[in-house]
């Protein structure tokens, strides 16, 4: 499954997730004390640092979601894994290309 296909469907199942999705990098980010700015988030990767921030925002992500859900993510098994992964590139999509008004669905 292409890394897209997983970002589209997450977008049609809740249109408003990448800016929440946003809003959680973003908070992260300050946190953190690192900038989302487009230089330093290439600076940071050439460098190759570790995006702890996305990380965390992707883990606060879903924690939210599954709140909303009524339920809990597993901390196993492949539904955790597969919903661990498309958040975490959710976020260094958002990370990446800026922001979640600025990111359109590819079809």
């Amino acid at each position: 499954m292409r890394e897209q296909l997983i970002l589209d469907a997450a977008e049609a199942a809740a249109p408003a997730l990448r800016a929440l999705a946003r809003e959680i990098l973003e908070a992260e980010a300050r946190h953190l004390g690192v900038s989302l700015d487009d230089a330093d988030v290439l600076q940071r990767r050439i460098q190759g640092a570790p995006a702890v921030y996305v990380t965390a925002a992707a883990s606060q992500l879903l924690e939210r979601l599954a709140a909303a859900e009524g339920t809990t993510l597993p901390d196993r098994g492949l539904i955790a894994v597969l919903a661990r992964a498309s958040a975490q590139l959710l976020m260094s999509g958002i990370e990446l290309n800026g922001s979640a008004a600025e990111i359109q669905p590819s079809h």
